[in-house]
């Protein structure tokens, strides 16, 4: 399984995005969330099989943002990221009670078969989809080490995440395979100098990934 999210976007509303000094210092931080959908489509190359690409990735990402809700980790929207030459992009969904899951993920559909042919939500080299969503520290501080963890157990796909840890107070990757801990900040707590932090001397870890990444106030996007 492959390291971290490569691709993402731009993303939201002003008043939904909070300054770099504010985000780090508690209360809601955004994450990025990569669901690799290796396997669901027979192509290598997935313009070839384009409706199973978008269908397979339109249902795992409704899927991962209604177990975010279950859970009450994130209960109104998440947002699909992707990148291009030209920026970064996101697709607000919000998850309406009033919507039903079939018609929601339809609009899902169709809104990524316009998007996928451009290459902006879906990273070809990893075959995965991006996600990111927004959330805070529980209680009892076991974001990391308990409510990712049961995500990760109910997805039916190997994940990455990546974002601010607050009990080291840096940002932190995890991943998992079959729902299992595979690498990461919490799997392997005696490794910390490969999961903990953004930068490692002058080079950036984790495909590249910059603070202002984690900045909704960076993005563009569009609702569904």
């Amino acid at each position: 399984m492959k390291t971290i999210l490569q691709d993402f976007l731009d993303v939201l509303d002003s008043e939904d995005a909070k300054p770099l000094s504010e985000s780090n210092q508690g209360g809601q931080h955004f994450y990025l969330m990569r669901i690799c959908i290796s396997g669901y489509f027979d192509s290598d190359a997935f313009e070839d099989d384009l409706e199973h690409a978008v269908t397979k990735s339109a249902d795992m990402l409704l899927h991962h943002g209604l177990l975010l809700k279950e859970r009450g980790i994130q209960t109104d929207c998440f947002y699909v990221v992707g990148k291009k030459e030209n920026g970064s992009f996101a697709l607000k969904v919000e998850m309406d009670d009033n919507l039903e899951r079939m018609k929601l993920l339809e609009k899902l559909e169709d809104a990524l078969f316009k998007k996928f042919p451009l290459n902006e939500f879906y990273s070809e080299g990893f075959e995965a989809v991006n996600m990111m969503f927004q959330a805070e520290e529980t209680d009892d501080e076991d974001l990391w080490s308990y409510e990712f963890n049961r995500i990760a157990e109910e997805s039916e796909a190997d994940l990455s995440i990546i974002g601010w840890h607050s009990q080291h107070g840096d940002f932190a990757i995890q991943q998992w395979a079959d729902g299992e801990y595979d690498e990461g900040v919490e799997s392997h707590p005696d490794a910390e100098e490969y999961y903990i932090g953004l930068e490692s001397g002058e080079n950036l870890k984790h495909e590249n990934l910059k603070q202002s990444d984690f900045d909704l106030a960076s993005y563009t996007t569009e609702s569904l």
